[in-house]
C-alpha cells in the first residue's frame, strides 16, 4: 500500500516537472510570422500533459493516503495530527526548509527581475522555472501526503526494530 501511495507521490511531483520542463524549452521555440509550428504545439502539450499527470497523481495519492491513514489508525500507529495545506505552510520539516528557502530566493530573483527591468529571455524562463519548481516541491513537501509517507516509514521502522 506504501509502495503505491508513493509512487503517485512521486507521479505526481513527476508531472508537475514534466510541465516545469516544458516551459524551460520556450526559449528555444521559432516563433514565426504564422504562430508556433509544431515543436511549439508538442511543448505546449508537454506542459498540459504534465500539469493533468500531476494532478490526477496527486488526487489518487490523496485517496491512497486515506486508506493509510485507517491502516494507522487500526494498527496503532500515530497517524500525523491534522495539518493546515501545503501551499499555506511552511519550513514543516528539513526537506520543506530547503524547498521554502529556494522559492523566498526565487520569488525575490523575479522581482528583481522586473524592477530592474531585466528582459533577457533566458534570466525570465531560468526565475520562472525555479519559482515554479520551488513552489510545486514547498506544496508537496510541506502537505499531509509527504507528513503521512514519513509517518508511516516511522511506524513500519518501529514495527521491525520490535520484532528483532
Amino acid at each position: 500500500m506504501l509502495k503505491k501511495f508513493q509512487l503517485f507521490f512521486y507521479l505526481s511531483i513527476g508531472g508537475f516537472l514534466l510541465a516545469a520542463a516544458a516551459v524551460a524549452v520556450i526559449p528555444l521555440l521559432q516563433v514565426g510570422v504564422k504562430g508556433l509550428d509544431a515543436k511549439g504545439y508538442a511543448v505546449g502539450a508537454l506542459f498540459w500533459v504534465g500539469i493533468l499527470c500531476g494532478i490526477v497523481f496527486l488526487v489518487l495519492t490523496g485517496k491512497q493516503r486515506k486508506q493509510i491513514e485507517t491502516v494507522l489508525r487500526e494498527k496503532g500507529g500515530q497517524a500525523p495530527e491534522k495539518a493546515p495545506l501545503g501551499v499555506i505552510s511552511f519550513f514543516r520539516n528539513r526537506a520543506a526548509l530547503i524547498a521554502d528557502i529556494i522559492f523566498f530566493l526565487a520569488v525575490i530573483a523575479f522581482v528583481l527581475l522586473f524592477v530592474f527591468q531585466i528582459h533577457n529571455a533566458w534570466a525570465v524562463i531560468a526565475a520562472l522555472e525555479i519559482l515554479f519548481l520551488s513552489f510545486v516541491m514547498h506544496c508537496f513537501l510541506n502537505g499531509k501526503n509527504y507528513k503521512y509517507i514519513k509517518a508511516y516509514n516511522k511506524y513500519n521502522n518501529s514495527k521491525e526494530q520490535g520484532k528483532k
